[in-house]
């Protein structure tokens, strides 16, 4: 239905906008990735890459994104333990992956906005 990977040469699991998804290509790219990044804790950091592992495609992937991704930080408010954020996302979500490069393909900078656990 999504035509076939161009690296394993089976069936894409899904479409996302112009690019084919194939779950476990995708999977072994986050796999090995794992080890280049740590949110400082275990359980935060398993819980991130149990969702790399069964996303179907990449909006149902998690990501760990350093502070340094960030730019334009625009405090919001502080509500007890929480803390608002505006800023801008220097990469942008994971669209596809460039097999040949072994690269993410991402969306231009975003907006998001954030909220924080003080």
């Amino acid at each position: 239905m999504y035509g076939l990977c161009k690296e394993c040469r089976q069936p894409n699991t899904s479409k996302n906008h112009e690019s084919e998804w194939c779950k476990p290509c995708i999977t072994k790219h986050f796999q090995q990735n794992f080890k280049n990044w740590t949110s400082g804790n275990h359980e935060v950091d398993e819980f991130i890459q149990i969702t790399q592992l069964i996303g179907r495609d990449p909006y149902e992937a998690l990501e760990w994104i350093e502070c340094d991704r960030f730019k334009n930080i625009e405090y919001l408010a502080k509500e007890g333990v929480e803390l608002f954020i505006n800023t801008i996302w220097k990469d942008g979500y994971i669209e596809d992956l460039d097999y040949e490069n072994k690269q993410w393909k991402r969306i231009t900078e975003m907006k998001v906005a954030l909220k924080l656990f003080t």
